[in-house]
């Protein structure tokens, strides 16, 4: 036995299904006018970028370079074993 569904209900589903279909299709309208929009400005800014990258980052100092500033002397091995050997009980 299948339930019979009256004429006002099936207009609303029509309605409720027209509406999302709607909605979907805006958003998607929209999303691809933002991304056609987005693509050419996103391409001009790599090129410059790949060009000019001082222009985005300013000057930095090289990779791998590390300042160390103190003072240091050479220590004779046999000196470091003696006073680890003073300093036992």
């Amino acid at each position: 036995m299948r339930p019979r569904l009256p004429l006002r209900v099936w207009a609303m589903l029509i309605l409720a299904l027209v509406l999302t279909v709607s909605i979907l299709i805006a958003v998607a309208v929209v999303a691809l006018g933002v991304l056609v929009f987005l693509i050419p400005i996103i391409a001009i800014l790599a090129v410059l970028y790949y060009l000019f990258p001082s222009l985005f980052w300013g000057r930095r100092k090289p990779r791998g370079t590390m300042i160390i500033d103190g003072e240091f002397r050479v220590v004779d091995p046999a000196e470091t074993e003696q006073r680890d050997r003073e300093e036992r009980p």
